[in-house]
């Protein structure tokens, strides 16, 4: 973010992006839409590497009478490969279910900021230099309604969720 970047006198057009010295592209800069911060993106920084995956091996199933419940567990993986110290911002989003049968929930999100609205996890780290962080995040999700389909038509999830596509 620039303060005080009004004192500037800057005109909207065309800009040229550096970073560190290196290249980045051009952008489109229109300082009437700015507020009191003007805010610039520079892109994905190649030296910060981040990895989302599924953990198989805390992937639990359960079913009880009519209800299945599948808790799953994510993993963010954070890579600062600078030689500074970096703050970053990190965003995922857990499904959100607008069916009764089916409920999604967020059991753990590792100090996550969370938005049950958007289903939005926000972490806001800072990490040393050459340091790696693990972020997790664990849902349930509990579905009614595939388990009554497959009782009383005997078919697959995939035909489920295929006819629930159309819907």
């Amino acid at each position: 973010p620039i303060s005080d970047w009004n004192e500037m006198n800057l005109i909207p057009g065309t800009s040229r992006i550096y970073f560190d010295g290196s290249y980045l592209g051009k952008s489109f800069l229109d300082p009437s839409q700015a507020e009191d911060t003007l805010t610039l993106s520079l892109g994905k920084d190649r030296a910060i590497n981040i990895n989302r995956k599924k953990l198989k091996d805390k992937t639990k199933e359960k079913i009880f009478a009519d209800n299945k419940t599948v808790s799953t567990t994510y993993e963010i993986m954070i890579r600062n490969n600078k030689s500074t110290a970096a703050t970053i911002n990190i965003n995922d989003q857990i499904p959100l279910s607008n069916m009764d049968d089916v409920k999604v929930e967020l059991i753990s999100s590792d100090g996550a900021v969370y938005n049950a609205e958007t289903g939005l996890l926000n972490w806001d780290v800072t990490l040393k230099p050459k340091e790696v962080n693990p972020y997790e995040s664990v849902l349930d999700d509990e579905d009614k309604a595939y388990l009554n389909f497959k009782k009383e038509t005997g078919r697959s999830r995939k035909d489920f969720e295929a006819l629930n596509a159309n819907l």
